[in-house]
């Protein structure tokens, strides 16, 4: 990966926890934990993958739907950037995977 995409999508990662954490009154939002972001080589999508520290990924990506806008208006500032790139937000597959891994775990234990 080109070092001014690496850069981009760790500022990009950076910024949208701050937002998360410190700008939203929402709850929910605050339990979210981004694991990636993945940048187009132009610079015009991210994709972010979360998960929810609760587990309810699916009403994390709702919320996070809704919150889209308010988000798209904040990044500018916090990054100064002339454009604010398309943000799809989805579940973060990896955790997923272990926590199926960790429940046939469990079942072959029981």
């Amino acid at each position: 990966m080109p070092f001014r995409i690496e850069k981009f999508s760790s500022t990009l990662k950076q910024s949208l926890a701050d937002i998360l954490r410190h700008e939203s009154d929402n709850p929910v939002l605050k339990k979210a934990t981004i694991c990636r972001v993945t940048v187009t080589a132009d610079l015009k999508k991210a994709t972010v993958s979360v998960s929810a520290l609760d587990g309810d990924n699916d009403g994390l990506i709702k919320e996070l739907f809704r919150a889209g806008g308010f988000i798209r208006a904040l990044l500018p500032a916090k990054m100064r950037l002339r454009f604010v790139p398309e943000i799809v937000f989805v579940k973060d597959s990896l955790i997923e995977l272990d926590q199926k891994i960790a429940a046939l775990g469990n079942e072959h234990h029981d």
